[in-house]
């Protein structure tokens, strides 16, 4: 969403990394070590979710699919490990640190000033020349992580990042139980993603910009950082504003927060909807007063203006009813392992969400990259994003896991909070709700609350009660002075279906489906592969009737402010099996129960429902039925 309009030097290419191997490897920057076919073979003893071996205790069907004779013919010869059952199996396994590194030839301005930038990664140092440079901001696994080489890399010097996909600084654990880790979804990958670069600035720039929609009138908060106290101008434009805006201000050495407002929307401003994802350029521009034709520092961000608020049980969007219709997204990706670094897989996948009449992706334990949200402001998608607090058995971390997750709190709000499909954020994860895991969540929603006053903020999710649920908390209080705090109906449709071993023909990046194979293989051994197809198309029509029924209860409830599937796409990590219309990868499974129509037809912002006592009547009863129509689409219903 952010774009720098300075100077930005790729550093992508060849590096050099140093794993425990002791050998020197050559690594594709950006790039995981998985993709360099650097790292160890996957044995699966490190996933928590196995016995002691490593695998399923040996059951007859265990026997028979470890029978050396049904390996196919590129196996290679000789002992191999036992295949992972509970998940996809790596092709390369790596846990630990690394050195990552390169010589840098770089030539410095006088009068700049230079950051190192990486876009996605687990912890990192920086060395140059091994002394290390302390980060900008401290390391986290859900936001850019940056560090100032100002003065450091002018002429030739050794770039070293050390990373470190251990946390042995952060609650690994609970980390490695998250989503964004876990070998059951993301894995656990070490390497550099999306960009790696260096940025040149001026000694004083903007550094981020936020802008916020209240009560018709338009509010900007823009973060500038400066080396020195000194005075700049602030000029500000948008097609959205109905005039420029131009002020000074007095800067202190650090970061400095400035708040502009409010400000007049222009004539024909419309603000960003679902239904209508409009968005309009911002710039701001930095002055010198002093030199206001050389020394000019720039910022634009490409957003949308729209308020979010509660109303009892209700959210609403722009004052109108929103009913949230949503994917728990665990962060699977076949092909990579780690979530797109590119805005347009982000659009496929959601463009794939979307044709099944969904309205928001609850990013279960994990935080999607910045092109995610990119792509979710252009389609007119909500994204709920959450900390990633795996169940954690040791809780001797929690101290670790204070300062980890405050910090990772602050910058996911930081870089997430403007673009406008930004929902909110849950800080509870799937952590043990302990004595000290509760205070902490508490604390890490009143840190996310003054971060962020008007975005919506959940404790976690209610497992425990009869229909598990999320329960968001917002800014606005109701009559009586309480918060509204609208439900979302959690882990709905959770049903199981045969596998379709077609998908195995999808499989050509970096993970094997080893349990898909030899479940295909005893399927076949025992005379079943010719119907199997129906097998599997039966289980899915009843699967789908599950999805259907599931939805009809959600409508016709009228508390919950809307619902979030368990799995529309296959989740077969953890012991899971396949339960959505799509594949693990994201692509409708090619049967008539997959059809994105049969349910958009209940997913629509507008659905009429009938409902009865019971199904099943006989011809001398006369069946009544309340005609329910379930609205959202804010347009008024002409009379008959």
């Amino acid at each position: 969403m952010a774009e720098q309009v300075q100077k930005l030097y790729s550093l992508s290419g060849v590096w050099q990394v140093r794993a425990d191997d002791g050998i020197l490897h050559s690594i594709r920057i950006p790039g995981t070590l998985e993709e360099n076919s650097i790292g160890h073979p996957d044995t699966g003893t490190s996933d928590p979710h196995k016995t002691k071996s490593g695998s399923f205790p040996k059951s007859d069907t265990d026997r028979f699919l470890l029978n050396e004779n049904l390996l196919s013919e590129d196996e290679p010869a000789g002992p191999q490990p036992e295949p992972v059952w509970t998940r996809f199996t790596r092709r390369h396994v790596y846990e630990g640190t690394v050195r990552i590194s390169r010589m840098l030839e770089f030539k410095e301005k006088r009068g700049r000033r230079y950051f190192f930038e990486v876009e996605r990664a687990r912890f990192l140092q920086l060395l140059i020349d091994e002394e290390e440079i302390p980060p900008l901001c401290p390391p986290t696994i859900s936001a850019p992580q940056v560090f100032e080489v100002t003065g450091k890399i002018d002429g030739s010097h050794m770039m070293t990042i050390v990373s470190d996909n251990h946390y042995a600084k952060w609650p690994g654990e609970e980390i490695m139980n998250s989503n964004a880790a876990s070998d059951d979804t993301a894995t656990n990958w070490n390497g550099l993603l999306g960009y790696v670069r260096i940025r040149e600035e001026l000694p004083a720039f903007p550094e981020r910009l936020s802008v916020r929609y209240s009560g018709g009138e338009i509010f900007v908060k823009i973060w500038v950082r400066s080396l020195d106290q000194t005075v700049r101008r602030i000029i500000l434009s948008s097609g959205a504003f109905r005039n420029r805006f131009e002020g000074e201000y007095p800067l202190e050495s650090g970061v400095n927060d400035i708040e502009i407002g409010p400000l007049s929307p222009a004539e024909k401003f419309v603000p960003w909807d679902v239904a209508d994802p409009k968005l309009y350029e911002v710039t701001a521009l930095l002055v010198d007063p002093e030199a206001p034709l050389t020394r000019v520092s720039e910022l634009r961000i490409r957003t949308g203006f729209r308020t979010i608020s509660a109303e009892g049980a209700d959210l609403l969007l722009n004052g109108r009813k929103l009913y949230l219709r949503g994917e728990e997204n665990r962060s699977v990706h076949p092909e990579t392992l780690y979530p797109p670094m590119e805005r347009m897989a982000w659009k496929r996948l959601f463009m794939t969400y979307r044709s099944y009449g969904l309205n928001y992706v609850y990013f279960r334990t994990h935080v999607p990259p910045e092109e995610a949200f990119e792509a979710a402001d252009e389609l007119g998608l909500l994204l709920f994003a959450e900390l990633p607090r795996g169940k954690r058995t040791d809780r001797s971390s929690i101290g670790k896991a204070r300062s980890f997750y405050e910090s990772e709190t602050v910058r996911i709000l930081e870089t997430g909070g403007s673009h406008p499909s930004f929902l909110g954020l849950s800080a509870a994860g799937s952590a043990e709700d302990g004595k000290g895991q509760a205070a902490l969540t508490e604390k890490l929603m009143k840190i996310a609350r003054e971060c962020d006053p008007g975005c919506l903020l959940s404790a976690g999710i209610d497992l425990d009660s009869k229909e598990s649920s999320i329960l968001f908390v917002t800014d606005g209080k109701d009559g009586n002075g309480a918060y509204s705090k609208p439900m979302v109906l959690f882990h709905t449709a959770v049903h199981e279906m045969l596998p379709d071993f077609g998908e195995l023909d999808l499989f050509s990046g970096i993970l094997k489906a080893e349990q898909l194979r030899f479940a295909e293989m005893y399927v076949e051994a025992v005379g079943e592969k010719a119907r199997w197809k129906r097998y599997v198309e039966a289980s899915g029509d009843a699967m789908a009737e599950e999805y259907l029924t599931s939805i009809r209860h959600c409508l016709i409830k009228k508390d919950p402010a809307g619902f979030t599937f368990h799995d529309l796409q296959d989740h077969l990590g953890n012991n899971g099996r396949p339960g959505g219309m799509l594949f693990s990868h994201p692509i409708p499974k090619p049967y008539d129960f997959a059809d994105p129509k049969r349910m958009l037809h209940y997913l629509g912002d507008r659905v009429v429902l009938a409902d009865v006592d019971r199904f099943v009547y006989d011809t001398t009863e006369t069946m009544r039925a309340e005609v329910i129509l379930r609205d959202f689409s804010g347009e008024v219903i002409p009379e008959p």
